[in-house]
């Protein structure tokens, strides 16, 4: 009944059944709409319960790559998904306060157990650890800064289409090689952002046909004052629009 009465669910899942999606289980409508909000906003696909029947209805149809469930729901979830070898590998994260469900992680029952009310780069760790093998620490976004790159005499351009607190992505048509280094200034919100970066990677049209042209790089000289408001602008940006629903 539950899949039926939500269509659009099904035509998310069922056309792909090897989607990377992430389930999220709350029983609080208000938790559940801001983590799938701050989860979405992090690049994910998501998927949503307030049960346990709910859940296990969704995973019938195609196993989540994780679970994040509020301790309403955790415990049921981990009795079923650990009977069957197709859901037993699936990394677990508790949403809650209580003690004994830390003890649990220590113990290795649970991949994490984050504390409500939510703490956005808590949460993207938390994520980050259970599903990749080479985890990220800082929270990155999707944006559309004009980048100046070099001196002036270079006058080279492109545009930064992911951002985080270290690092970027720049989309360009003529990456430079990997260990370049050189001088990049942004603006975000009226503040002139002037730091100096290193190429970790490239991908051209000619060697990488089916991704975006440019290069990733990681901020080697940055002002502490210019990290902490691109930290804040990407932390505001994440929780931007997200209220409870019932103020």
């Amino acid at each position: 009944m539950f899949l039926k009465e939500n269509q659009e669910l099904r035509e998310l899942i069922v056309p792909e059944r090897h989607i990377f999606y992430f389930l999220v289980v709350d029983g609080n409508v208000d938790d559940r709409f801001k983590t799938n909000m701050i989860l979405q906003r992090f690049g994910y696909h998501i998927c949503t319960a307030n049960s346990t029947g709910e859940a296990i209805e969704l995973m019938k149809i195609v196993p989540p790559a994780a679970i994040i469930a509020d301790a309403g729901s955790v415990m049921d979830l981990t009795l079923w998904t650990r009977k069957d070898s197709r859901y037993s590998g699936v990394p677990i994260i508790v949403l809650d306060k209580a003690p004994v469900l830390k003890l649990l992680v220590q113990q290795e029952k649970f991949a994490a157990c984050i504390t409500k009310p939510l703490n956005v780069e808590k949460l993207y760790r938390a994520v980050q650890s259970a599903i990749e093998k080479t985890p990220r620490e800082n929270v990155r976004i999707e944006t559309c800064f004009l980048a100046k790159m070099g001196g002036q005499a270079d006058g080279k351009k492109g545009i930064i289409t992911v951002l985080s607190e270290a690092g970027m992505f720049i989309q360009t048509d003529d990456p430079q090689p990997v260990n370049a280094r050189f001088p990049v200034s942004f603006e975000i919100n009226g503040r002139i952002i002037q730091l100096e970066a290193l190429v970790l990677y490239t991908y051209s049209l000619e060697s990488s046909p089916l991704r975006e042209p440019g290069m990733g790089m990681r901020f080697i000289q940055a002002s502490p004052e210019d990290q902490s408001f691109i930290k804040a602008y990407i932390l505001g940006h994440i929780e931007d629009g997200i209220v409870r629903l019932d103020r």
